[in-house]
């Protein structure tokens, strides 16, 4: 009896035991699985505290380029590729901007020093003060003074503190007058000031057109598409009134782009990372759009791997980090998808976020013909070249699977290579006598040829020449076959 109770007792611990590891296995499993998941959700999510990015390979991409070694053996040669004459034409005018020489200014100083010669905008404050210093023998340095007056409200606070107090001097190499900047909205200032730029604002246009001292010349500043902000022109009766236009626009009288190709860049063996990750969009916008971007993009994450990164996404990485930079790299395509479909309104998206990096871009926004114009030769692709979804995602597929096919997108950096534009069209507020004297410089050159900037007798009336150019009703309600309205 004893003997048999043993034994039931000891049945009974092994079936105890069992249950109680099985239990604890269970357990084990439960936990490591939601680690696991918890990993598969943070691998591409910046590691913060150390320098680099961890990947679905289980590889760290290091933060400085120059150190990476996984490159693609040979980009294909194309014969056929040329950059077009927009493109050879902005890069020219960036290069200009960087120029800063004692020749150049010495011929400035002749013409101005001719009093002879005339301004194309009738009575000029500006040239008249730059000819009457030039002409007098012993000018004293602190007798000429120009005033350029920036007129905006909405400023960044180091602006406020540095730039609204008091009028800053500063120097052009082209004469020895001293010219004098300032920032605000001040009426009395406006009144004042021998050139005014007039910043997109709200404001009554009235006082300025009317009060408006003669020979004072305007500029017009806008980096942003007309769709956007406030009213930025006069009502239509007052026609024309800017002297100079200073926008992303090529027709303007200056147009220094966002980025520009370099062809003095071109690299004769181009090489390029390869890449373990499919597609990539960055985004801080997400509803101050003219189409459903957002809406957009997750309807193409239902066909597609598409990691979305910024206040729109699902992923985080700070773009002040230099890893951040280095992560798009791994991705074979960028969404680049502008707010707005404004013509020739191209901007960083393109060209630092995925061309600079080394990325096939994918775009939307201006037309394509303007992208052809302005944007290396098959380097990008285009969404209106699909009418369907369904062609989009068997091209990208198929560019994913044909490596030699993908890598012809890269040939055009033989070309030439991305830099950056000059900060005259990015910058709000021109802060440094560099910007100021382009501007300065810009408005006496077209005062005395006018031949060579057509922009304001080619459109009298300023109104129609903004806003017709993009407005709400010329925004698409769909792109392939996916609705897009707002």
């Amino acid at each position: 009896m004893d003997i048999v109770n043993l034994g039931t007792l000891k049945n009974r611990l092994i079936v105890i035991g069992g249950s109680l590891l099985m239990i604890v296995v269970f357990k084990t499993y439960v936990e490591l699985r939601n680690h696991l998941v918890s990993l598969s959700y943070s691998e591409r999510k910046h590691v913060e505290n150390v320098n680099r990015l961890v990947y679905r390979n289980g590889e760290a991409l290091p933060r400085s380029k120059t150190s990476i070694s996984r490159y693609y053996d040979h980009i294909p040669e194309q014969d056929d590729l040329r950059l077009s004459p927009e493109i050879i034409k902005t890069a020219a005018v960036n290069r200009e901007f960087k120029i800063d020489s004692d020749v150049d200014a010495s011929w400035m100083r002749k013409v101005l020093a001719d009093d002879s010669v005339g301004s194309a905008f009738g009575p000029n404050r500006l040239l008249k003060k730059f000819q009457d210093a030039a002409a007098a023998a012993n000018v004293s340095q602190t007798e000429c003074v120009i005033r350029v007056f920036q007129m905006c409200r909405e400023l960044d606070e180091h602006v406020i503190q540095v730039l609204t107090l008091n009028w800053k001097r500063m120097k052009c190499k082209f004469s020895n007058c001293w010219i004098e900047s300032k920032v605000g909205n001040d009426f009395q200032d406006f009144l004042e000031s021998d050139v005014v730029v007039f910043h997109i604002d709200n404001r009554d246009w009235a006082p300025y057109v009317q009060n408006r001292p003669s020979g004072q010349l305007w500029v017009f500043h806008s980096k942003e598409a007309s769709i956007h902000g406030p009213p930025a022109s006069p009502p239509k009766e007052y026609g024309n009134p800017f002297n100079l236009s200073l926008t992303y626009l090529l027709e303007s009288d200056i147009a220094p782009g966002y980025y520009f190709v370099d062809p003095e860049l071109a690299e004769p063996d181009p090489k390029i990372l390869q890449k373990d990750k499919l597609m990539i969009w960055v985004a801080t916008n997400c509803n101050s759009t003219s189409w459903a971007r957002t809406r957009f993009v997750e309807e193409l994450q239902n066909y597609l791997s598409i990691d979305t990164y910024g206040r729109c996404g699902q992923l985080e990485c700070p773009r002040s980090e230099d890893a951040c930079w280095d992560m798009r790299a791994e991705y074979k395509f960028t969404l680049a998808l502008e707010n707005t479909q404004c013509p020739e309104y191209i901007t960083e998206k393109i060209w630092k976020n995925a061309l600079a990096v080394g990325s096939v871009p994918i775009v939307f926004g201006a037309p394509k013909a303007n992208y052809e114009r302005l944007i290396p030769p098959h380097s990008f692709i285009h969404l209106d070249d699909f009418k369907t979804v369904r062609e989009f995602v068997e091209y990208i597929n198929l560019l994913d699977r044909d490596q030699q096919k993908y890598l012809e997108y890269f040939s055009w950096r033989r070309l030439g290579g991305i830099e950056k534009g000059d900060s005259l069209l990015t910058s709000r507020a021109k802060t440094n006598s560099h910007s100021i004297c382009i501007i300065i410089k810009g408005l006496v050159m077209k005062s005395l040829f006018p031949e060579r900037y057509p922009w304001q007798s080619s459109h009298p009336v300023f109104h129609d020449w903004w806003y017709e150019k993009c407005n709400l009703e010329s925004q698409r309600t769909r792109v392939m076959d996916i609705d897009v309205t707002m």
